[in-house]
């Protein structure tokens, strides 16, 4: 959601998360202090935040990484960079009510998702405000 490239799996097992860190050169975040002493994760960072918006404030915090938030740029569920689509193009696919009252879309061209700017958007920008107030408050 805030434009970085990331995977991120509940299911996946610490082998495999091990294994992606190192194969494909990722930092990996997590809680479990085991994980992060498993000689193949190269770069790992431990999340001491419980909180999924104070643990996102740290690890922004960490990697001074404010200033490269690109919110919605990625899709939520494949990853891949989003692409902006005329509506007539998305037309057929939309719920009825979206078919009205919007008019900016935007497509995955990984997994074919297509994203618009309703009620969703509008609680994940304010979740978003809430990111940046906290990078705020410690400048």
């Amino acid at each position: 959601m805030m434009g970085f490239d990331s995977y991120y799996s509940n299911t996946a097992c610490d082998d495999k998360l091990a294994a992606i860190s190192a194969d494909e050169n990722r930092v990996l975040l997590t809680r479990d202090r085991g994980l992060l002493k498993r000689s193949k994760v190269l770069y790992g960072y431990w999340v001491r935040a419980t909180n999924p918006a104070t643990q996102l404030s740290e690890v922004l915090q960490r990697f001074s990484l404010y200033s490269q938030l690109r919110p919605f740029q990625r899709c939520l569920r494949c990853n891949r960079i989003l692409n902006s689509m005329p509506k007539e193009e998305v037309f057929q696919n939309l719920p009825d009510m979206v078919r009205e009252y919007c008019d900016e879309f935007y497509l995955c061209p990984g997994c074919g998702r297509i994203y618009w700017k309703g009620t969703h958007y509008e609680h994940m920008n304010e979740f978003i405000r809430h990111i940046y107030s906290l990078f705020d408050s410690l400048t």
